[in-house]
Parts: C-alpha cells; structure tokens; sequence
C-alpha cells in the first residue's frame, strides 16, 4: 500500500492544544512535513498583501513559531517556513510526493484563494479544510452562511441557543517527517534565536508569544478573580486586568477559544457566574460574529462601499493618514492610543474605538487606511475582527446604522479625566529622525 505524505500548513493555528485539524493528519498520513506559512499585511496603496509586519507584531509571531518548533521537536518533528505562495507550495508538493494537505479553515478572502488556486492548479491532491479558530464548525452553525442575520444581534440570538464544539486533546504523537526530507528552494528551518526579542515591556504589556505563555495568561487571569468584575473594567484604557487580553494569543492561533470557553466555564462552577462572566462570552461571541461574517461577504469585506455597497463619502490625504498613524493629530488622547499602539502593538478596545472614529470622522480618511495599518501594527490582528470592526465603524457594515461617532471631550471626561494615560503616553511619543 502507498504511503500517505501529509503536508500540514500551520497559520492562524500556533499550538497543539485543540488542533482538530493537525489530529486529522495524524490520524491518516504515515509522514508528515509540518510548514508555517509566514503572512504579508494588506498594503493599501498597493492593493496587495505586500506590507511589512510592525516590530511589535513580528516579535510576538516570532515567540510563537520558536515555541512551536521546541514543541514539534520534542515529537520528533521540524517546523519549516515559507511564503505563503502557489509556487513554493506546489514544489514543495511535487518533490515531497505530498498526497494531502491540512489546513486550518480560513476567514479572509485572500487567504482562502491560495488554497482555492491549489485545487485548480493540482485536482489530484486532497486538501482537508478543518476549523480551529471558531466555536462553531460552518456545519454545526445555526444557520447557513449565505442566510445568516446581518447584524450582530440576531447571529448572538442564534448562538447562544446553539451547541458549541468542546476542545479536543492536546497532541502527543505525530508522524515522523519523510525520510529523505531535504530544504526545498523558498523553506528555511526556524531560526533558533528568533524567539528571543522582548516586545515593549511594562506592568500591563507582558505579551509574550506562544501557546505556554498563551494558556499561562488564561490561568493567571482566570486566577486572578477579574473576571468576575470584567463588565465594570472592560472599558477602561490601561491597567493590567481592566480586559481579558486574550486576543493576542488568540488571534495567532496559541490559543483556542474553544479551550477559552470551556475553562471560563469551570471558572464559573467553581466562583460562581454573573453578568461580567456571561459577557466575556458575549465579547468572543462578537469575535465569532466577525469571522463568519468575513466568509459572507469575502471580498467585499476589504471594500470601501462594504457589504451592502453603502454610499460613503471620505477623502484620502497621505497627511493626515500619516498624522494619525505618528500620534501627531490636534487630539492628544488619539496621540496617546496611537504611541501606545505603535511602540507595543497593543491597544484597549476603547482605544481603538476611538482612533478609528477620529480617522473617519474628525479627520474624514478612508476607512481602509486604518483597517490596513491596524494589521501591520496589532499583534494581535485578525482579519475578520479588524476589518469588519473597522466597517462597522465607517459605517460601512452590514446593517443600516450610519457610522459611529465618539465625541473624543466626554472619552477623556469619561475614560482618562486626570489624563494619566494620555500623559504616559505622549511622553513616549518621541519620533525618530527624518533621513530624507
């Protein structure tokens, strides 16, 4: 009988907790080449994925592939990394003798087209498409993709009715690489030191990539008792427990918000639920809400009229796009968020509320400018939640709601009253020099 050769595309999906896709390779391949597919961010003045990833955003990815790699290893496996490009796959493909191919289910239009032109270019190949990032596989959804509600609130009724999918085991066997494996043109190995960089440190930004400090964070949170009191924080601007911060982790994949959902639950058996607990449930069902909501619509979610080709009416100054991105505006609390973003590629939910209302309103920029340079800066990006947040305050999005707008005098009554945030951060707020 031929031997199976799998080839196993990690992406958004850095860890070997709840790896329901990566358990179907090993379940069915005899060899097994496991690949990063290193990712581009959208460069909006090209429109193509061609961006540079920001420092803080690389770093955080760099500690997660270096501690994924020391985890194949001690399996007797490697971690390869490539562009995630046609002609690099289908080398690698055809020399390997690849027979299958495992993904984890993809959100963005972009991503899914490479594997969409793979099945073109070689219909003899099995590609298994399997989810990881979601609660919900699209067949246990409560409701078919193509008629799911347009808005948030109507999805979160269906939802919460509906049964989730529980987190598997961890994995602790896999199959061995082939034997005759060689570097192939376009694949480095993981470099060793890669991991070793410290991202922008301070009391409330210990973001550290990879799945042990991933689940370490959600056990120190959970520890901690804060969830019980998330509701009242969750607005708030900086602080060490005002959120969950989870995203990070999540975002890249280090952690699954199936294996969140299940500990938060225990957390409540043992502490009891209340309103805070019950919304940290909300805020990842929004999570949830975005990335179906970005299957939808695929293309449509990267254009400027958006899902439902809404008339809008922004202009496209490099200036003031540049102003906002440097922290430089008239507006010192968006200049805060905006340092806080660029030097730790972290910022609250508040604050990106509010950058994002200042670039679409106060300064009246394409919306599409901010969604492209939040996924160079985030760690943790995901590019169902950025740019479908990002629509929704554009007013771009799927329901008949005109674009937010936050009055920036009553969030700094509100949210920053003695202007300790926003002090802290502008005197970061130091440029580096002009060149030119």
């Amino acid at each position: 009988m031929a031997q199976k050769v799998g080839l196993y595309c990690f992406t958004t999906d850095l860890r070997l907790h709840d790896q329901p896709a990566l358990a179907k390779a090993v379940g069915e391949v005899d060899e097994l080449i496991c690949l990063y597919c290193r990712p581009h961010a959208w460069d909006q003045h090209s429109s193509k994925m061609t961006a540079p990833l920001s420092t803080p955003r690389q770093t955080f990815l760099n500690q997660s592939i270096a501690e994924l790699d020391q985890q194949l290893a001690q399996l007797n496996q490697c971690l390869w990394i490539a562009d995630n490009d046609q002609a690099t796959l289908q080398s690698l493909i055809t020399t390997s003798g690849v027979t299958d191919v495992y993904i984890s289910q993809q959100f963005g239009w972009f991503e899914r087209q490479v594997w969409q032109t793979l099945r073109q270019d070689m219909p003899q190949l099995h590609i298994h498409e399997i989810g990881t990032h979601t609660l919900f596989d699209q067949s246990n959804l409560p409701f078919e993709i193509e008629a799911m509600p347009r808005g948030f609130s109507g999805v979160r009724g269906k939802l919460e009715k509906a049964t989730h999918n529980a987190p598997i085991v961890k994995i602790t066997t896999l199959p061995p690489p082939p034997k005759q494996q060689s570097i192939q043109p376009g694949l480095s190995a993981v470099d060793k030191s890669i991991g070793s960089t410290a991202n922008h440190t301070s009391p409330e930004h210990q973001f550290v990539g990879g799945e042990l400090s991933g689940l370490k964070h959600l056990a120190d949170y959970l520890a901690s008792g804060a969830a019980s009191t998330y509701k009242q924080t969750r607005n708030a601007l900086h602080g060490t427990h005002y959120s969950s911060k989870f995203s990070p982790w999540l975002a890249n994949g280090n952690l699954s918000v199936r294996q969140v959902v299940a500990d938060l639950k225990q957390y409540e058996a043992s502490h009891g639920a209340n309103e805070s607990t019950y919304w940290i449930y909300v805020e990842l069902l929004w999570r949830e809400y975005f990335q179906w909501y970005a299957m939808r619509h695929g293309e449509k979610l990267y254009q400027f009229a958006g899902a439902q080709n809404k008339s809008l009416d922004y202009q496209n100054r490099s200036d003031l796009i540049d102003s906002w991105i440097q922290g430089q505006t008239d507006h010192p609390l968006v200049n805060a968020c905006m340092t806080e973003l660029r030097l730790t590629g972290f910022l609250s939910n508040r604050g990106r509320q509010i950058v994002a209302s200042c670039l679409v309103n106060e300064l009246e920029q394409d919306w599409r400018y901010g969604a492209a340079y939040l996924e160079q800066a985030l760690i943790d990006y995901d590019v169902a939640t950025n740019w479908g947040n990002w629509q929704y305050i554009a007013g771009a999005g799927p329901t008949t709601v005109n674009k937010r707008h936050f009055n920036l005098d009553k969030q700094v009554a509100q949210f920053d009253p003695q202007q300790q945030y926003t002090n802290y951060w502008l005197e970061h707020n130091v440029m580096p020099p002009n060149n030119d």
